[in-house]
């Protein structure tokens, strides 16, 4: 059985991928690679395979996952956390947002894997129709206004940060897209399309 077909199985038992991803010792986007069959991850199988037994309820003792080999036979090398893994605030302007929100991006990540709360503050034109929840109604004077969505934890299902984590994989990446695209999609605001002026993510607990 490979990877995938493992964590789907563990999936449907219930777990989430950040609770499989801690058991094997890894990050849910490892676990959201394998879940889409983009790598194989075989070195995982035995860690995976043991879990698996374990939700079962047989008495084993989940091994730990080698490193995954390079080409040449050497182990692949751990990413070393950047200086946003531990930023509670990250937040970007429209530049930023136009290339993806990498920063944002990639702390999302960690906050899904660390089983964090977050929240995010997305700032549009006051030409672009925002709906009243969650929205903050500017001043005549302003030029830009704002909506606040908060996701509850790393936990499969709508409204969580794993939830939106798989949405911004789902637009290659491209976290201003995928709010905009979460907003419309949940009647917030006419926002489908329309990149950000700014990105603010908030990381708690």
């Amino acid at each position: 059985m490979s990877s995938q077909d493992l964590v789907n199985e563990l999936l449907s038992m219930g777990m989430t991928k950040a609770e499989i991803a801690r058991a094997v010792g890894r990050d849910s986007a490892v676990m959201t690679q394998i879940e889409r069959g983009a790598k194989p991850y075989r070195n995982l199988e035995p860690s995976l395979r043991a879990l698996r037994d374990q939700r079962q309820g047989k008495p084993v003792t989940i091994p730990e996952a080698p490193r995954r080999m390079t080409k040449s036979g050497q182990q692949a090398k751990v990413r070393q956390k950047t200086n946003y893994a531990d930023r509670r605030v990250v937040r970007v302007k429209q530049q930023a947002v136009r290339s993806g929100a990498r920063s944002i991006r990639n702390r999302l990540r960690q906050a899904a894997a660390d089983g964090s709360k977050v929240a995010f503050t997305v700032v549009y034109p006051t030409s672009v129709p925002i709906g009243k929840s969650g929205h903050r109604e500017p001043p005549a004077s302003e030029t830009e206004h704002t909506i606040e969505l908060g996701f509850g934890g790393a936990h499969q299902g709508e409204g969580h940060a794993q939830d939106m984590l798989d949405r911004v994989e789902a637009e290659g990446g491209d976290v201003g897209a995928a709010l905009s695209a979460y907003i419309a999609q949940n009647d917030l605001g006419d926002t489908e399309g329309v990149t950000p002026l700014a990105i603010e993510l908030r990381v708690w607990g």
